[in-house]
């Protein structure tokens, strides 16, 4: 055989040579994650701009996910340069990258982006974080920056919130439906929303999450979508912490220590908040029917005490794996006093007057245990989390009654009831999640969880004469109440992308199991029921600066033990309260649209949404034939309940010294339904509004100016009218800058109050409600300790998201 000849060789060798070039990618990507200098906290919605080096062209774009990472794929071999932009920081520049068949990925790992500071006068102006900020699929509110909330209470941040409303008890609505899930980092806390957004001092609070159509990561439970609370975390070496005072006018005051010690592989923190806060009360309730009427005239004075200690500690297993561990209590005490004029007219006026007195104190802990394993891939998670809550309460009431003449002057013999309630409820979740990246932008979540809540409630009634040393037990209207759910739930998520479009496509199951045992009665109900819970998610970025969203998700609201429990309660006799154990589940479709655009000195967030309610569960009120003046209160399920709407936000800077944020939340709701037997159909538009204005002043001040504005709303069987008030405050920051001092006004003009109106075929039924609301803040506070190296303590619980 002959050899081949070597110039054949040469030609063979070189082609192929070219043929494996030819085979090999002439394409790479860049990749990076961004974070803000000296925080380390990472900055989403950041436009990053990849240009040739050769001709200054675009080579590719993207906006960085709300953790900071960022992918621009498909780029070809060469030299170019990064350009990060984002409102409120300064440009950064990364020149001389290059891509090549050696080098096709390059990972750029954390980049530094620090906050712009600019000189005005000789005043040094330092670019923050917006009050508010506007993600694709949540709302932030930046608590630590909202000067407007010092001296409150989450309920207070909630009302800078975009499409939230909050009521004169605190409950909370957002886009209109008041059945909310509110998490702290992430968890259930096995309180109830009112409770845990009245006792979390706003002083503790870094941000909170608003999310309107979560995915099935997060629990199906909450229509109206989630609000999660961040609680202030740190993490720098040796001892650091932070103090703060606060005093109110007529007697509204709260005070927070905070302390956390780094050392080694430990981290030890804790925190004691107090908080007292007073408010004094107007309510006037009119009833009208086939010519009775009933008038009730009330004033009082609520004053509350809460007082919140934590304690924890992480530890770092090994650089992979952290745990923690912590525990916290509430322990809340409060006082309402009231004065209730009545006057009853059928044929002969009647007037009566009821002082009452309410007290109520409640002891909740939580005991939290986490587990977070990371692996070489940072994109791979596992975590695992418990927690356990033990919630012990007693409630009582006790009224004296006593007859009156129109001038309210008191004659004949007085009578006493109490109505005393003990209840304890014990909570308990826990969870398991696993993330595990596929490929270079995919992902796979999934995880598992179950939740049990276990009550006990005994309610009496206890009446007495003229005297009242003994007071007797009346049994038929007392009640012994047990209620127990457990859910267990398990979900999977898939999310990728191509090119400029990112998807992810999730499914969640849930069984339920629900127990009623209504002792005193001896009747026991139980539920069962498996729901499926799909969710959508696209997102396609047109350029470095814009991108639209389409979502859809499915939610459930399942009533709760109050309004599953058929106990009447006859606490007070002309409005008695019960629950129903029939009532169903409701469920909602949840469809959302959104576009956003950001630019040099502002942004701004476009979302259209629908929501179609089934079963919708609604408090309705009807009055008994045969007690003229007596109304009773119930829950029922109505057909079903549509809304739709526009959603407009974003932010704009006028001037260096001067930064506008705002939106405006306009929605059509329509319930149908004929609950008892009546029609009660309602078609509403109802539209919020909110205006921050944000000044930085001369000396180290600055200034915050919101407006809020919620238009009338429509019920089942009536309307609410609209409010609106004005807060403004003022901040210095003293002591270089490790001090502040704030102002605060609350209600500036004194125009928050309620009205309400209830109209059924034979009955009219209206209710204003006066509750303080124009409070003035003066507040203190300091923070000390260890300024180098700072950064935020990670946090060890990295599955509270999750759920």
């Amino acid at each position: 055989m002959k050899k081949m000849p070597k110039h054949l060789l040469f030609l063979l060798f070189v082609f192929s040579a070219w043929s494996a070039q030819a085979q090999t990618p002439l394409k790479g990507s860049i990749r990076g994650k961004l974070l803000e200098t000296g925080t380390r906290e990472p900055i989403g919605f950041a436009s990053v701009g990849l240009f040739s080096t050769k001709d200054s062209s675009l080579a590719g774009s993207a906006m960085s996910a709300e953790n900071g990472d960022f992918a621009i794929e498909n780029v070809a071999f060469g030299k170019y340069s990064l350009k990060i932009t984002m409102v409120g920081y300064a440009t950064k520049r990364l020149p001389e990258l290059v891509l090549s068949a050696s080098q096709p990925n390059l990972h750029l790992g954390a980049i530094m982006v620090a906050s712009s500071a600019k000189k005005l006068s000789e005043v040094e102006i330092v670019a923050q974080k917006d009050l508010v900020e506007y993600g694709l699929d949540k709302q932030v509110i930046n608590v630590a920056k909202d000067i407007s909330s010092t001296g409150g209470t989450a309920s207070d941040a909630l009302k800078n919130a975009p499409s939230v409303a909050v009521d004169i008890d605190g409950n909370v609505s957002v886009r209109g439906s008041s059945n909310v899930t509110v998490l702290v980092d992430g968890k259930n806390s096995g309180q109830n929303a009112q409770t845990i957004l009245a006792q979390t001092p706003a002083s503790a609070i870094e941000k909170i999450e608003v999310i309107t159509n979560p995915s099935a990561k997060y629990d199906a439970e909450g229509m109206g979508g989630i609000i999660n609370i961040i609680l202030k975390k740190e993490k720098k070496p040796g001892l650091n912490g932070n103090v703060m005072l606060n005093l109110g006018s007529n007697d509204n005051y709260n005070t927070s220590v905070s302390l956390n010690y780094s050392v080694k592989k430990f981290n030890f923190f804790g925190n004691y908040d107090f908080n007292q806060h007073s408010r004094d009360g107007y309510y006037q309730l009119i009833s009208y029917r086939q010519g009775n009427y009933l008038e009730q005239n009330q004033t009082g004075n609520r004053l509350g005490r809460s007082h919140i200690p934590k304690i924890g500690f992480d530890y770092q297993l090994s650089n992979k794996q952290t745990i923690t561990l912590s525990a916290k209590s509430f322990i809340n005490d409060m006082t309402e006093k009231e004065a209730v004029h009545n006057i009853a007219i059928t044929q002969d006026p009647l007037y009566f007057t009821r002082f009452g007195k309410i007290e109520n104190e409640v002891v909740a802990t939580d005991l939290t245990l986490n587990y977070r394993k990371t692996f070489e891939d940072k994109r791979r998670e596992f975590t695992a989390s418990a927690v356990y809550t033990r919630i012990d309460g007693r409630f009582d009431r006790f009224i004296e009654h006593w007859n009156t003449n129109a001038d309210r002057v008191t004659f004949g013999d007085e009578y006493y009831q109490n109505f005393p309630q003990d209840f304890h409820v014990r909570p308990l979740v826990a969870q398991v999640d696993y993330v595990h990246p596929v490929g270079e932008k995919g992902k796979v979540e999934s995880g598992l969880k179950h939740t049990q809540r276990v009550l006990a409630s005994e309610y009496r009634t206890e009446h007495a004469g003229a005297g009242y040393s003994d007071l007797t037990v009346i049994d038929s209207l007392s009640n012994n109440f047990g209620f127990a759910d457990y859910i267990s739930a398990a979900y999977a998520n898939y999310a990728n992308g191509w090119k400029k479009l990112s998807y992810q496509f999730g499914l969640r199951a849930e069984q339920t199991n629900i127990r009623i045992n209504n002792v005193s009665d001896d009747e026991k109900y139980t539920t069962h029921y498996l729901d499926l819970f799909p969710s959508v998610f696209l997102s396609q970025e047109i350029d470095e600066s814009r991108k639209v969203q389409l979502n859809y998700s499915r939610r459930v609201n399942r009533p709760n033990y109050e309004a599953l429990n058929p106990f009447k309660n006859y606490s007070d006799q002309y409005n008695v309260w019960s629950g129903n154990p029939k009532i169903k589940p409701e469920y909602v479709d949840s469809y959302e649209a959104s576009y956003v655009q950001f630019w040099k000195s502002g942004s701004l967030t476009n979302t259209v949404f629908f929501r179609n309610v089934h079963n919708l569960i609604q408090q309705v009120r009807y009055v008994d034939t045969t007690q003229e003046l007596v109304a009773y209160n119930t829950y029922v399920n109505l057909d079903d309940a549509k809304s739709y709407g526009l959603e407009i936000s974003g932010s704009q800077s006028l001037a260096k010294w001067w930064k506008l944020s705002g939106n405006v939340s306009a929605f059509n709701y329509k319930v149908s339904g004929k609950p008892l037997g009546v029609e009660a159909n309602s078609d509403k538009f109802s539209w919020l509004a909110r205006l921050n204005s944000n000044f930085v002043l001369p000396k180290n001040l600055s200034m915050q100016i919101s407006v809020n504005y919620r238009s009338p709303q429509a019920l089942a069987q009536g309307t609410r009218d609209a409010i609106y008030n004005t807060d403004i405050a003022l901040k210095k920051e003293i002591l270089k800058k490790k001090g502040s001092v704030t102002l605060r006004v609350s209600d500036v003009f004194n125009t928050l109050r309620y009205n309400t109106s209830v109209t059924s075929q034979d009955f009219t039924y209206d209710l204003f409600a006066k509750r303080q609301s124009r409070i003035a803040f003066l507040g203190f506070a300091y923070r000390f300790g260890n300024e180098q190296n700072k950064q935020r303590r990670q946090d060890t619980s990295g599955m509270e998201g999750m759920f």
